[in-house]
């Protein structure tokens, strides 16, 4: 993700997309998909790359989904991510907020 500096510290602009993904089965794709999106100049949010360890990891996933920059939630579609609980609460709290879906 490339960001500013400022006063030797980068400044990240905020995520214009998140991706979604099962760990067990799309880390990977998730991966490779975030790299891709980010060559091209977009903004991309990812916990693998973005979660804070001082803080709960789904009051930060809440936090970005209802962030107002946020404009696009990818969800990587595997068996796992349609049946885990998790990819379900985050799905269901990007249709609450009106975020769009890429498929």
């Amino acid at each position: 993700m490339r960001g500013i500096s400022v006063n030797s510290f980068v400044v990240l602009p905020m995520p214009r997309i998140v991706i979604s993904y099962a760990t067990k089965d799309g880390k990977k794709f998730a991966a490779e998909l975030r790299e891709t999106l980010e060559n091209e100049g977009l903004s991309i949010w990812q916990d693998v790359i973005a979660l804070e360890s001082d803080r709960h990891w789904w009051s930060q996933i809440k936090d970005v989904l209802r962030s107002k920059e946020l404009e696009d939630f990818i969800l990587v579609v595997t068996p796992d991510a349609l049946d885990g609980p998790e990819v379900k609460r985050e799905i269901h709290l990007a249709r609450q907020e009106g975020k769009q879906q890429a498929r």
